[in-house]
């Protein structure tokens, strides 16, 4: 688990920095466009982009540190046998919704990657490029989800 939690951890440092530069370059957008009437152009985008990152790769950043909505019923059931098939079905569920997402995201991935697909926004930025960090997020959380998922202690 030392090479997961570093990893993780590192996992989380980035998404760490992409909310803040997201948040700098909006700041910077409204500055720019205060003071002289002018846009950046791409901001936006980039900013929808960083979010789409952070989202995914927040996802697994958030399933490492046990940080998602959990029913908290099952944590209180007292038969301990119960309450480690009920936690192992759960994190099933959620290794086949994971499974399914990075399947799902790399489908998109690749047709964007092969048919060339850019964005309609001044700068043309390849879909491909923002989906694929998209799919490498869901491969993240349905590997930190399969980790806990094989474990004994849960």
């Amino acid at each position: 688990m030392n090479k997961l939690s570093r990893f993780y951890d590192l996992n989380g440092l980035i998404v760490g920095i992409l909310i803040l530069l997201s948040a700098v370059m909006m700041i910077a957008e409204i500055v720019y466009r205060s003071a002289f009437g002018k846009t950046f152009f791409v901001v936006t985008e980039y900013a929808g982009y960083i979010m789409a990152v952070i989202s995914f790769w927040g996802l697994s950043f958030g399933e490492y540190c046990d940080a998602h909505i959990r029913i908290d019923f099952i944590d209180k059931i007292q038969n301990e046998r119960a309450r480690f098939v009920i936690t192992k079905i759960r994190y099933f569920a959620g290794f086949v919704f994971s499974l399914y997402l990075t399947y799902v995201l790399f489908l998109l991935f690749r047709e964007s990657y092969l048919y060339k697909a850019v964005s309609l926004q001044v700068s043309e930025t390849p879909l491909a490029i923002p989906q694929f960090f998209m799919v490498l997020g869901a491969f993240f959380l349905m590997t930190i989800v399969a980790y806990k998922l094989a474990v004994k202690e849960n």
